[in-house]
């Protein structure tokens, strides 16, 4: 659903006689839906700031191994392999409601369905700069270089703070 706005606007910028060229920056989320937009439009720059390099579920899975107890580790693997099987899960336990509640579940079905290296792949006829700052506490420095590893041409910047 998110990747309809700034597709539409892409063809609405390309469309437009003042404009030479449209560069198309994304920001985390924001990336990964530009990345998408970016695919099935004429950009002339795709700038990605520190997109995931991986798959959601398994960074909702790395996350998760530092942060709760093994037990509750079982639950939320259970709910990951549901969501990305595409199901919704009824029953949350109260524990991990905060990230798996009912309400955003159709949100993380379609996040669960991307693969950010597969979908960056695509990309190969734009320019595309990976960007990611140091101090980023989400995604890490790896995650560039993954999305760098997936397309060639990319350039990839780490800026140190």
């Amino acid at each position: 659903m998110y990747v309809d706005d700034p597709t539409l606007w892409l063809a609405h910028q390309n469309a437009d006689p003042r404009f030479l060229k449209v560069h198309l920056i994304g920001h985390s989320e924001g990336a990964s839906v530009g990345m998408l937009a970016a695919q099935n439009s004429i950009v002339s720059r795709f700038i990605s700031i520190a997109e995931m390099g991986q798959r959601y579920s398994d960074l909702t899975r790395e996350q998760l191994k530092t942060k709760i107890s093994g037990e509750m580790m079982q639950q939320s693997e259970t709910i990951l392999r549901k969501r990305e099987a595409g199901e919704l899960v009824a029953d949350v336990p109260v524990e991990l409601i905060v990230l798996f509640r009912p309400s955003i579940q159709p949100y993380l079905i379609s996040c669960f369905q991307l693969d950010p290296l597969h979908e960056f792949a695509n990309l190969k006829n734009t320019p595309v700069l990976i960007v990611r700052v140091s101090t980023d506490i989400q995604w890490s420095k790896e995650d560039a270089t993954r999305l760098a590893g997936a397309l060639s041409s990319a350039e990839k910047r780490l800026l140190q703070k």
